[in-house]
């Protein structure tokens, strides 16, 4: 709901395992994409990465294959201090992947 009322500059993701989403929320992603707001996936397990390993809807390769930003092993909270210095690079979504591409892949 909250994303239908204003638009954000950026929406993090804080996934499980390896920057797996419910499928349920792939709609909603795709269309922050799609108006050009940067999606970073994360993982909240303590240790680990986010990979495009999983298929399927809302599957690490699924997000990735989106053109989400993958976290890495950034937790949540440094994903999004590193997007928010790349959004101060670069106002283009391609241009935050590619500047953000040094320290979240």
């Amino acid at each position: 709901m909250a994303l239908r009322r204003r638009r954000p500059g950026q929406v993090p993701s804080e996934a499980t395992g390896a920057g797996n989403v419910h499928r349920d929320l792939v709609p909603g992603i795709r269309r922050a994409l799609g108006e050009g707001v940067p999606v970073v996936v994360t993982t909240r397990c303590a240790t680990g990465s986010v990979s495009p390993t999983y298929g399927g809807p809302g599957g690490g390769h699924e997000v990735a294959a989106l053109g989400c930003i993958l976290g890495g092993d950034l937790s949540p909270h440094k994903a999004r201090l590193a997007l928010w210095v790349a959004l101060g690079q670069a106002t283009e979504l391609d241009g935050v992947r590619r500047w953000s591409g040094a320290f979240l892949r």
